[in-house]
């Protein structure tokens, strides 16, 4: 053997054989510093394999033994401070010491030169069996370029230059290619490729026999089946059942999942049934959504939110104008469940007219307790499925509603908004209020079973909050599991300030407006407010405010105008002509028409009703699109009159010789409620008595047979009407003194609010003069 001294790199993942071209890069600086030095030494180098590839520094105990002699052909020089080198393998070198000359490494070693002269007759069979074999693995690999190898590997005498030559066809795995380059004995090196070219025949074989099988059969199936075969065939021959693939993927998620090992057993089962299953194939995918579904929910525990209670008054504060009892109620709430450090208190839910900020209060709590949203609207929902989810039997199935936002928080304790909970319905499908029991319940539902799952999923930790306009539609059994709180419609003044803090500049920014380009007066605003809206909330406000915006939009892009201010006086442009008109009471009397006080979705109004007596025979006519409630309000009045016919001084037959018609004016527009009781009988009264009453008096109350008044809702609203309407006196239910709490005072200050307690009360007062 030739000895030899030269410069050395350490190369990473770079198999190198003698007689072939090769290219690569070279950074790292004690590599450059050794090509620098090998072009001093007619650009010959050696190049040794790391052991570690992952290592970048370079030790010697991390090379290998045997490296090989190369010449350098050629060096660009690349932008990032590297080297990408040419070379072509003289031969493999034996190394016998490592010389480190700062920075770069210097190994001395022996050539290993492949000569044909001399061969034993066990070197010769030991070649000849090798070509064999190699021969045998190309005929069952049957490529076009395997054959060609095998033409040049016919040529090649020495079974170690054959060896070095048929590793890389063989597909040789790197480190054993560097374990068998670093071999010198040629029958080790033999008995090594010999199992790895061995391997590989009965591979091949077994893969050609498949393939046989395989196509067989596939003249008779569709390429599914054949699919499905050739894995049967595959598990017969390999005995496969190292559960690859997409299994082993879900097995290792399964395995960290902290879920009971029941359950993991179930879902084991459906993965096994999945390997067996073509991937083309419906079931399959029915299998997968399943199993995935289940993996990717959020079952670990997670942290509990932190409740910041400053913070969470000043969110509340900045996104919501006024209502001041409805934020310190949810303050309360927040502050029982930051010292509970539980949620098994009641459900909140939020009750109030469209367009109050219900959605919004509830997204502002999210924010202020730290927890996802997750908003699932319920109103319409017939279908029990679509809380508990579907079971699997079924095409289509899939989880509820619930466990279906569970995912896409990715989070097990979000805030849950369950969006008009009074419309929801039921029908022969099931009834879905039913089902929101479990839910809601804290006692149930940390094992909260969906049909789909059909595994128990803990919503213990996720704090549910529902939404409703009308409390009297929402099931009883659910009403009992949540706590009402009641958002009340909006004021003028308040919907006047909230346009000044949100609503215009939120329209302006996404219009494209500034204050430079666009405002508003106060005036205007309050215009817009009682002429053109007609709402508790303010959604019909912000549409109003945005048409108002798109229209000076087109006038700045026009040139027509720089900077538009919106008032009283060039409202009308913007908006048209008004769009209502409120009845205002002057100070005339008329017989049998009295003014009522009503409570709407959209907040208060008056409202007219009118008694004619009529000759006849004692019928009673109501019009006037009156509900069941109303009707049975107006005969209770009618019977209560007769009873005080005496004190009236009318005919005591009346009711048998006239007929009364009672009737509602705005008939498209349905009524009912049993308020309106004492305006019903004090019509009815002025219309058998000929005795007037002043359209500035208007009244509500319940009427019942004795002539008691009961007290009613939404006085608030109710005196906000009247007071719009420029009434001067209002009759209410004694009972109701102690909401005038919740009434403002510059209501109150326009208004004579007189209580009484009986009929008679209203009688005095109405008919006095007369």
């Amino acid at each position: 053997m030739e000895n030899l001294t030269l410069p050395a790199i350490a190369t990473r993942d770079l198999s190198l054989i003698t007689g072939m071209n090769a290219n690569f890069d070279v950074a790292r600086s004690a590599s450059l510093m050794a090509l620098e030095e090998s072009v001093k030494e007619e650009s010959m180098i050696i190049l040794i394999a790391q052991r570690d590839s992952d290592k970048d520094e370079i030790e010697i105990e991390n090379l290998r033994e045997v490296g090989v002699l190369a010449k350098i052909t050629n060096l660009i020089r690349l932008p990032y401070n590297a080297i990408k080198v040419s070379i072509k393998v003289l031969n493999r070198v034996k190394i016998n010491k490592y010389e480190q000359h700062d920075p770069y490494l210097v190994a001395s070693g022996d050539i290993i030169n492949y000569s044909n002269d001399n061969l034993t007759d066990k070197e010769v069979a030991m070649t000849n069996v090798l070509k064999e074999k190699f021969s045998e693995f190309s005929s069952l690999k049957m490529t076009g370029n395997d054959f060609e190898i095998l033409s040049f590997l016919n040529n090649i005498k020495n079974p170690n230059e054959l060896i070095d030559m048929m590793l890389p066809p063989l597909g040789v795995e790197f480190d054993k290619f560097q374990d068998i380059l670093c071999i010198l004995d040629s029958e080790e090196r033999y008995k090594e490729v010999y199992k790895i070219i061995e391997n590989r025949i009965v591979v091949l074989s077994l893969e050609n026999e498949i393939e046989q099988d395989v196509k067989e059969k596939m003249e008779k199936l569709q390429k599914e089946v054949y699919l499905r075969e050739k894995i049967e065939i595959l598990q017969e021959k390999l005995q496969d059942s190292d559960g690859s693939g997409a299994g082993s993927n879900y097995l290792e998620k399964l395995e960290k999942l902290p879920i009971k090992e029941e359950f993991k057993e179930k879902i084991e089962k459906e993965i096994d049934r999945l390997k067996l299953i073509p991937v083309g194939s419906s079931e399959a995918g029915v299998i997968q959504t399943y199993i995935e579904t289940i993996l990717d929910l959020p079952w670990e525990k997670e942290e509990k939110p932190d409740i910041n209670l400053k913070e969470a008054q000043k969110i509340l504060d900045e996104d919501h104008y006024g209502l001041k009892e409805v934020k310190e109620r949810i303050i309360e709430y927040l502050s029982v469940l930051k010292l509970t450090d539980t949620l098994k208190g009641p459900i909140i839910c939020l009750v109030g007219p469209p367009g109050v900020g219900k959605t919004s209060i509830a997204k502002a709590i999210a924010k202020a307790s730290d927890r996802k949203f997750v908003r699932l609207s319920v109103g319409g929902t017939r279908d029990e499925a679509e809380i508990t989810g579907h079971r699997r039997t079924y095409i289509g199935a899939m989880p509820g509603r619930i466990i279906t936002g569970i995912a896409q928080a990715k989070s097990n304790t979000p805030l849950f908004l369950l969006d008009e909970i009074d419309k929801i319905g039921s029908d022969f499908k099931g009834d879905p209020a039913s089902a929101l029991l479990e839910v809601l319940d804290p006692e149930q539902n940390s094992n909260f079973s969906d049909h789909y799952l059909e595994i128990p999923f803990d919503l213990s930790e996720v704090l549910f909050v529902a939404t409703a306009n009308n409390i009297a539609t929402i099931p009883p059994a659910l009403l009992d599991r949540m706590e009402v709180i009641e958002i009340p419609g909006y004021l003028p003044k308040e919907k006047v300030e909230i346009a000044k803090r949100h609503l215009i500049k939120k329209e302006m920014e996404e219009h494209g407006l500034t204050k430079e380009n666009l405002s508003f007066t106060t005036a205007a605003l309050t215009k817009i407010v009682t002429d053109y809206t007609l709402e508790s909330g303010v959604r019909q406000l912000e549409r109003l405010i945005a048409k108002i915006c798109r229209k000076c939009a087109k006038k700045i892009v026009a040139d027509e105008e720089g900077k538009i201010e919106v008032t009283v006086k060039n409202l009308h442009e913007f908006l048209g002509k008004e769009l209502l008109t409120f009845d205002k009471q002057g100070n005339k009397k008329h017989v049998g028409k009295v003014t009522g006080l009503a409570y709407t979705s959209y907040g208060g109004d008056t409202l007219k009703i009118e008694a004619v007596i009529t000759d006849g025979k004692g019928h009673i006519e109501l019009t006037g699109s009156l509900g069941d409630v109303m009707q049975e309000s107006a005969k209770t009045a009618l019977t209560y009159v007769r009873t005080i016919v005496d004190k009236l001084k009318v005919d005591k037959d009346f009711y048998e010789k006239k007929d009364i018609h009672i009737h509602v004016p705005e008939g498209a527009t349905p009524k009912d409620g049993p308020s309106a009781g004492i305006t019903l009988a004090t019509a009815i009264i002025s219309a058998l008595t000929k005795m007037s009453v002043p359209e500035d008096i208007a009244m509500t109350g319940e009427i019942t047979l004795s002539g008691d008044v009961l007290p009613i809702g939404g006085l608030r609203e109710k005196l906000l009407a009247a007071s719009r309407a420029r009434v001067k006196k209002v009759l209410i239910p004694k009972e109701n003194i102690k909401d005038l709490e919740e009434v403002p005072d510059d209501i109150k200050d326009t208004l004579e609010i007189v209580p009484v307690k009986h009929m008679m009360d209203v009688y005095k007062i109405i008919f006095k003069e007369d």
